[in-house]
């Protein structure tokens, strides 16, 4: 892992020595997509991931708080386990806020720059953006997400960057596991967006609201998750599931089942592994699972 480390630290230095805040927002896509994309810490991650969803779900579990203090109560654990996880403390906010969306932005090849404003302030500067293709509130708003914004972002990095190479230097604690074969006839990597479902193979685009939509669905406890979460995974500022959000989720989510080959519906077709649940938000269902829990 030495070698590993020396890589990580370099991506940091250039990090730190940006000489501009759009060069200081690409270098740290550059710092997290190594992050992802290394093997090693990509496994460290994961392990972080999987120990906070679990522990997230333990605070939560199944049961509504049915008193303030109760609430009180999960939401200071959940403050206190995410203070203590190197996945949510300040990985989670880096993620969403920086490396999703110049990822996205990245890979994408159409001509429309419309849905990739945060992306092109953070690269460009609002200084330099001239275009009439967006609205004078979203470059307000968003530019107050970066603008001037970096000793914030470059706090975080530095405190994820330490508490990484703390876990680095403690390998024993993050050993490779022989994979255990699941019943699921789906598997998903969220760091790729490579999938197989059934005898379909394919690929989300790495940070697409396809990807988003789907990763948030497959890491979330019981595969389920709501209304809201799922629309705020690719548009963080809605603060309510309104009937025009929810239509678009719609046709994300046909779009996801287009590409698994659930639809158009057919003799080939694979099986519809999506429910809607009305009021509340998508689950994904699989009949193996299912069997086993009733």
């Amino acid at each position: 892992m030495g070698t590993v480390a020396s890589y990580l630290k370099n991506h940091y230095r250039a990090v730190i020595q940006s000489s501009s805040e759009p060069l200081f927002y690409k270098n740290v896509h550059a710092y997290l997509n190594f992050v992802l994309k290394n093997p090693d810490l990509a496994l460290i991650m994961d392990e972080s991931e999987k120990e906070y969803l679990i522990k997230h779900k333990e605070i939560w579990g199944d049961k509504k708080s049915t008193t303030n203090r109760q609430l009180e109560e999960k939401e200071e654990q959940t403050h206190r386990l995410e203070q203590f996880s190197l996945y949510a403390k300040d990985f989670a906010f880096l993620y969403t806020r920086i490396y999703a969306f110049i990822e996205e932005y990245k890979n994408h090849t159409e001509p429309d720059e419309r849905p990739y404003l945060q992306a092109i302030i953070m690269l460009r500067g609002i200084d330099r953006i001239k275009s009439t293709l967006w609205h004078k509130e979203d470059l307000e708003q968003y530019s107050r997400w970066y603008t001037g914004k970096r000793k914030e972002y470059e706090s975080r990095l530095r405190q994820f960057h330490a508490d990484l190479l703390t876990r680095i230097e403690k390998p024993k604690d993050y050993k490779k596991e022989t994979p255990v074969k699941s019943n699921l006839p789906l598997s998903f990597n969220t760091r790729t967006g490579d999938f197989v479902f059934y005898k379909t193979k394919g690929n989300l685009s790495l940070g697409g609201q396809e990807f988003k939509v789907f990763s948030t669905l497959y890491n979330s406890p019981d595969f389920q998750a709501d209304y809201l979460k799922l629309i705020q995974s690719y548009n963080p500022t809605v603060e309510v599931a309104h009937k025009a959000y929810r239509d678009d989720l719609f046709v994300i989510i046909r779009n996801i089942k287009e590409r698994l080959n659930i639809l158009p519906t057919t003799k080939t077709s694979n099986p519809d592994i999506f429910k809607n649940n009305k009021k509340i938000g998508y689950r994904l269902v699989f009949s193996s699972i299912d069997k086993n829990t009733e």
